[in-house]
């Protein structure tokens, strides 16, 4: 009985030990991250400013400046950083459009299905297949991190016009600071949406 409750403590040992650089530090009012955002197929290079204006429950309000000059947006977010509201586009998901479902662990998938409304008005039918492909270190320009590699693949079917193409996403996710530090983004069209942003700085709230 003895030998089977130490091994039993040290199972939950390593348990804890392997998971315990995955608590993660929630998003905050007052954080702000930057992005090098490089878009390939306009050959645009710019940097994102993102802070977090506001915390109202299981939301997130953020502000979106960009070195481009462009107007800034506003964006709302689930605390797990599924998408309501883009502050990139204007698009609104219904229900989020979900990369991360934690908890996070290798091997993990799921399927997210969401109606995406663009700021112009048209609307999108979006399947995304995703899986937890591995844990690893990733070096950014704002540092190195732990990360879960997430890789997903789907389709996106016009409601309110004709067709549809494939998109391929990879992320990666430091639960340290609850950001993705580094994504990828392609669809299977030409032309097509062809962008990588890295994280260039976070500076957390006080």
């Amino acid at each position: 009985m003895n030998r089977i409750r130490a091994a039993l403590l040290v199972t939950v040992s390593l348990w804890t030990a392997a998971h315990a650089q995955d608590l993660v530090r929630a998003a905050r009012q007052g954080d702000v991250h930057v992005y090098a955002t490089q878009q390939k197929t306009d050959r645009r290079v710019f940097d994102e400013t993102i802070t977090v204006t506001a915390v109202e429950g299981d939301r997130l309000r953020t502000r979106h400046e960009r070195s481009d000059g462009s107007a800034a947006t506003e964006g709302m977010y689930g605390k797990d950083w599924s998408t309501l509201k883009s502050g990139v586009s204007g698009a609104t998901f219904d229900p989020p459009g979900r990369m991360l479902a934690p908890p996070l662990e290798a091997g993990k998938s799921w399927l997210a299905v969401y109606r995406v409304k663009s700021a112009t008005g048209g609307e999108s039918q979006v399947k995304m297949e995703s899986r937890v492909a591995a844990r690893e270190k990733l070096a950014t320009p704002a540092g190195e991190y732990d990360t879960w590699r997430i890789e997903s693949r789907g389709y996106v079917n016009g409601v309110s016009w004709t067709g549809g193409f494939g998109v391929l996403q990879k992320v990666w996710y430091a639960p340290a600071i609850d950001r993705i530090v580094r994504s990828e983004y392609r669809e299977q069209r030409r032309p097509g949406t062809d962008n990588v942003a890295e994280l260039k700085q976070f500076k957390p709230a006080d």
